[in-house]
């Protein structure tokens, strides 16, 4: 049932972060207003790409390193040291992130360069129109953002959140700064690398064969995440839907681009147009395998964007506000291409939550 309270707090505290990155984004113009250019012209330069493997490395990463720092870290009696209680768990865990966030990403681009020359900027981490990208993450977030909420407070359960259960543990002003890092540094950079830097450019150059691999993934993930009671087959028929929206999406993508069969008025005889048939099919073919033959933009978003989405799928409903959340994401990564914008994007997003987090935990 629709909480009001709920509803009023977390428009009270987007209010707040609208207003401050309203004030931010007008400083900026303000000081690009002589060379600002809302978005860069478009162009899909011939750079090395990320591919699965590139992808599969960073997001094994991404799910391991934490562990294996946490790991260090108790050996050492670093926990033990600072008198840190094992319930909750997640409290332990606020030291691992700001050693797991170098080697996460530097790992996954060195890996990405040894193999085939990929750098930082290939993967959207560039300087290149820094302010204008956060601007245009700030646009995003004023603009998506409340309906983005409104759909995440009609959705949201009753039940806490585990961070809820963390902020309410009596944390110090040293856990609450490394719980403002994983919020708003480390969950930004790492997840948009992961889901916009490398997946989403793996699949925006991926053979269309390719993107299946994710359609099964994403059911998998609804069938890993279904619960108990009336809302037990939610997860999986959401996951449905994201894979026949991505499904669409890349079979408009390979529509659009592949080879067209030639009409009967462009041949004379039937042996011409068999002959016409076999070349047309033996060119959709060959398009069909070849990696980067064209560029796929959408597909990408679609693909990248469900993946994430379920990767929450534990939080339970958060998904389903989350898809449309990366498709922003993700359309800002494409048209930029820099991670910039969508991670000021994800950070303001956090920062609301990070606000209720402070307001519930008093």
């Amino acid at each position: 049932m629709l909480d009001w309270n709920d509803v009023l707090l977390k428009a009270q505290y987007f209010a707040y972060v609208a207003g401050a990155s309203s004030i931010v984004l007008a400083a900026l113009w303000f000081s690009l207003r002589k060379s600002w250019t809302w978005l860069p012209l478009y162009r899909a330069p011939r750079l090395p790409w990320p591919d699965a493997i590139d992808f599969a490395f960073c997001f094994l990463l991404f799910q391991i390193v934490p562990g294996l720092v946490y790991a260090v870290l108790e050996v050492f009696g670093v926990f033990t040291w600072l008198d840190l209680p094992v319930e909750p768990p997640l409290r332990r865990a606020l030291f691992v992130f700001p050693f797991a966030l170098p080697i996460i990403v530097f790992r996954s681009v060195a890996m990405s360069r040894y193999r085939h020359d990929v750098e930082l900027r290939h993967v959207g981490l560039t300087k290149v129109r820094l302010l204008q990208n956060a601007a245009l993450g700030i646009i995003a977030f004023l603009v998506t953002a409340p309906a983005i909420f409104a759909l995440h407070v009609a959705l949201m359960p009753g039940e806490d959140h585990r961070f809820l259960t963390l902020a309410r543990s009596g944390l110090s002003g040293l856990e609450w700064g490394l719980l403002g890092f994983l919020v708003l540094v480390f969950a930004p950079v790492v997840e948009e690398v992961w889901a916009r830097g490398f997946l989403a450019r793996w699949l925006e150059e991926a053979p269309p064969m390719h993107h299946f691999a994710i359609v099964t993934v994403l059911i998998l993930l609804g069938l890993l995440f279904m619960g108990e009671g009336t809302h037990q087959y939610a997860p999986l028929i959401t996951a449905l839907v994201m894979a026949a929206c991505y499904a669409g999406v890349l079979q408009w993508e390979v529509s659009r681009h592949a080879p067209l069969r030639p009409a009967d008025d462009d041949v004379h005889s039937w042996e011409e147009q068999i002959l016409e048939e076999e070349k047309a099919f033996q060119a959709k073919q060959a398009f069909q395998q070849k990696p980067g033959a064209v560029p796929m933009p959408f597909a990408g978003m679609f693909g990248s964007a469900g993946f994430f989405a379920m990767m929450h799928g534990a939080d339970w409903p958060a998904p389903i506000a989350l898809y449309f959340f990366a498709l922003v994401a993700g359309w800002l990564a494409w048209r930029t291409r820099s991670l910039v914008g969508p991670m000021v994007f994800h950070s303001l997003f956090n920062l609301v939550s990070l606000l209720e987090l402070v307001h519930f935990s008093q």
